[in-house]
This record gives C-alpha cells, structure tokens and sequence, in this order.
C-alpha cells in the first residue's frame, strides 16, 4: 500500500481550513533520467465559511506557503502539551513572496484554553502590524492528523519518494 498525503479539509462555523501537499516536481535531463527541479511545499487555505447557509466565500481566502524547511515548525508542536510547552504568542511562520523581500504573510498557531488550536492567517504591513486577519480553531485531534500528514509527506518535498518507484516521477 502506497500513501500519498495531498489534501485535507476542516470547516468551523466561520471558516474553512485547507492543507494541500504538493510534491517535488522533476525535470527530464537527457530522456531517461530525472531531477528535482523545484522542491514541493505545502499551501495551507483559510476561506471564509457559512455553517447555516453551507456556502463558502472565496472573496475571503487567504494562503500561506510552508516551505519544506518551515514544515517542522508544524510537525515539532506538542499537541499534548501545548499549553505547557508554547508561550502566548504560540508558533509564528513567515512567509515572504521572492519578488517583495519583506515579510508579506504571518500564520499563527496556538493552542487555547480548551486544548483546541486556533490558526490565525493574516497580512504583514509596517514589520508590525496584522491586517486582514482571518482564524480557525479546530479540534486537537484534527491538528495531529494535519502534524501526521506534513510527516508523511516529507520525503515527497525532495522527490526522495520516488527512489523505488520511478513510476511516481510519471505523475
């Protein structure tokens, strides 16, 4: 059995979560043999969500690129120990776009007080200030199974998983 961690969903009654693997991609060097030519990474999507009407607002939608580098910031959490292991201000990533050399996205995650996480994307302007900021809290359970996912999809972000199945460079 193969796995192959690509996509998961979550939705709250004001938002929704989406985490997307994209792998490596390769390039074709002289008609038999492959490279890495870009690393893979993962897109985490927040979207604004309605729980009564079931309608999602992608006016609302906000990304945030995780380099592979960046994923263990994810994968190094405690989910059982949040509380007393992260500080208030919980994991911060930055992400920077390569044309704008600033700090341009900010994704936050803490743990609260009933042992669920709150995932907090928003815009960086000033070095300081937040705008546009958009949340989720999902459950504890669910955050182990995004952790799990980023784990299993490591290999994948250097195209390491195709070292025994040349067939996976096909797709």
């Amino acid at each position: 059995m193969k796995i192959k961690p690509r996509s998961i969903n979550y939705f709250s009654t004001n938002a929704g979560l989406t985490v997307d693997v994209i792998p490596a991609q390769y390039k074709n060097i002289d008609g038999s043999q492959y490279v890495v030519a870009k690393r893979g990474y993962v897109v985490m999507r927040l979207v604004g969500y309605n729980s009564e009407t079931e309608e999602v607002d992608y006016a609302k939608k906000r990304e945030f690129i995780v380099s592979p580098q960046n994923v263990d910031s994810i994968i190094g959490i405690e989910a059982h120990r949040a509380r007393e292991t992260m500080d208030e201000e919980g994991e911060v990533l930055f992400y920077t776009d390569q044309m704008e050399p600033e700090v341009t996205k900010v994704l936050r995650i803490t743990p609260t007080d009933s042992g669920d996480f709150n995932i907090m994307f928003a815009g960086l302007i000033n070095e300081e200030e937040l705008v546009d900021k958009m949340d989720i809290t999902i459950k504890k359970g669910q955050f182990i199974v995004i952790q799990k996912m980023l784990e299993y999809a490591l290999p994948s972000f250097y195209g390491w998983h195709a070292i025994y199945d040349p067939k996976a460079v096909e797709h």
